[in-house]
């Protein structure tokens, strides 16, 4: 009788870590984007935050480069809610196939021609092999307008006042020696022409410093990160492990922010475990699940890693991994991880 106690007494303390818990998965593509939840700042995506209490939230993602994106989202009591947010990009990246680029006073040759454009009109002039790139203000047309308006309205002016000061009728003080009411309107027009000018210049001055077009400094785009993720995927299908892992590795190394540098870990994981690398395998699931938290792999990650460790006789780290899900995948079912976190203690006892 002790012992059907005593093993269920140590049935519902396994369960106890895997019951349902409120928490919040947060993607957003790019990811490494912040996220602030009711204004105070968790991390950057991908992101997991755990035991919410249940109620209504506020969520932001702000990355340079892009618009910050918010959505009030409501979480029930033991709710694992999931949000992926897309922030609009205020700039974009481009390529350009030509002998060399120049940029304002720079010239950039083929293999340094991506660049980080802002949001806008450029002008784009060929000169041969060369290609001048500039950034197109707006407002152009009006500035022109308000210098010629000020120059035009200067000069009648300046014709007004003369005339006021050389012709004097001699009847009046007001009448001899004060402009007379044309005068006055081509000085009204000239100061309110000028003002408008001066006001479009400093305007295209802050414009063009936030237009400034720099060197892409990634080794993908976003479109080079995704192709060869295709590219691992179609060869994975194919049974070529060797092109698989180059392709997914060379996204970990290089893809930056891309959105798929999550599952391209948990995709190379699984093929160091296949190929028998059990430990580099574990180090890139604990990787992804302490860093890139994607609720795509995550619940999957974790029990790959409790896989893993049981293989390693790692029992303690294998529990504690399973301990971690937080069920949003349907591939898993609590009762199974509990299950599964008895048979690992029972190894445990039997090899101590």
């Amino acid at each position: 009788m002790r012992r059907t106690i005593l093993v269920a007494v140590i049935g519902v303390l396994l369960a106890a870590p895997v019951l349902a818990e409120t928490a919040l998965f947060v993607t957003s593509a790019p990811i490494r984007a912040e996220v602030t939840i009711n204004g105070t700042a968790y991390g950057r995506t991908p992101l997991l935050a755990r035991a919410l209490a249940p109620g209504v939230y506020e969520v932001t993602v702000i990355k340079p480069g892009y618009r910050p994106a918010t959505e009030r989202i409501e979480i029930a009591a033991q709710e694992v809610h999931a949000l992926r947010l897309r922030p609009q990009p205020s700039l974009f990246v481009g390529s350009f196939a030509a002998g060399q680029t120049i940029v304002g006073d720079r010239v950039y040759s083929r293999q340094e021609s991506v660049f980080e454009l802002p949001s806008g009109t450029y002008e784009i002039a060929a000169d041969g092999d060369s290609l001048r790139l500039s950034p197109v203000y707006p407002h152009e047309g009006a500035l022109q307008a308000a210098r010629l308006t000020t120059v035009a309205a200067g000069l009648a002016a300046l014709v007004a006042t003369a005339e006021d000061l050389l012709v004097r009728d001699g009847r009046s003080f007001f009448t001899s020696y004060l402009p007379s009411p044309a005068t006055f309107a081509v000085l009204t027009v000239t100061a309110g022409a000028a003002g408008f000018w001066f006001g479009l210049a400093a305007d295209k001055r802050a414009y063009e410093e936030r237009m400034a077009v720099n060197r892409f400094t990634g080794t993908l785009t976003h479109a080079e990160a995704e192709r060869r993720y295709l590219d691992g995927d179609a060869a994975l299908e194919a049974g070529n492990l060797s092109r698989a892992l180059g392709s997914y590795s060379r996204v970990v190394a290089d893809g930056g922010d891309s959105e798929y540098v999550p599952s391209a870990l948990y995709k190379s994981a699984q093929i160091y475990s296949v190929s028998g690398d059990l430990e580099l395998a574990a180090r890139l699931l604990e990787t992804l699940v302490t860093e890139f938290p994607d609720l795509d792999v995550y619940d999957r990650a974790l029990k790959l890693l409790g896989d893993l460790y049981t293989s390693l006789n790692r029992y303690e780290e294998a529990v504690d991994r399973l301990e971690r899900m937080v069920f949003y995948d349907d591939l898993f079912d609590r009762e199974d991880i509990v299950a599964r976190i008895e048979e690992i203690t029972a190894l445990q006892e039997a090899d101590s």
